[in-house]
């Protein structure tokens, strides 16, 4: 008589943590969400942590608040896995005195094609920015104001479009 044994091997993906948004700035007493997600486990769910400054709203779950402290600095929050405690992901908190934040991002436009910028600045009265390519290439067609249109070269590539506050040179996007 033959006798045969067999085995059920169930393989499953790695355990990855994610946390979003990264990296991120926010202004003094300002508030940011924060979302951790888990692929590889069937609990999502993970448990926050912060070295420095500042508070969180949950210590467990999918989403914490960040709660900013009223001086400027950085903390870094960190999300591990509730299944797997090896396995966190982190990001970096600035807490910053003047915020630049640029749309659209990413942008995509097809060679010799334009894109416009749009620049919002918080944390003073003085909103204007500078902007500069500081890579790829292209040109812009105001270097100062509330916005600027991007005109992509023939050769296409990337480039980068950056912002900069004019009341702090320190906070750019």
């Amino acid at each position: 008589s033959v006798v045969s044994n067999a085995a059920l091997l169930l393989v499953t993906p790695p355990l990855v943590v994610s946390v979003s948004p990264k990296p991120a700035a926010v202004l003094p007493n300002g508030q940011l969400m924060f979302t951790a997600v888990v692929t590889g486990a069937f609990n999502p769910a993970v448990s926050w942590s912060l070295a420095g400054a500042g508070s969180l709203s949950a210590s467990t779950g999918t989403t914490t608040v960040y709660t900013a402290p009223s001086v400027t600095g950085s903390a870094t929050l960190t999300a591990t896995s509730l299944v797997d405690g090896s396995r966190s992901d982190s990001t970096v908190i600035t807490t910053v005195p003047v915020l630049v934040s640029v749309s659209p991002k990413p942008a995509a436009v097809v060679a010799e094609g334009q894109v416009i910028f749009h620049a919002a600045v918080a944390g003073t009265s003085h909103t204007a920015v500078n902007w500069a390519i500081t890579s790829g290439g292209g040109s812009l067609s105001a270097s100062t104001g509330a916005s600027t249109t991007y005109l992509a070269p023939a050769t296409g590539g990337s480039a980068t479009i950056t912002a900069t506050s004019q009341a702090d040179g320190a906070c750019f996007d």
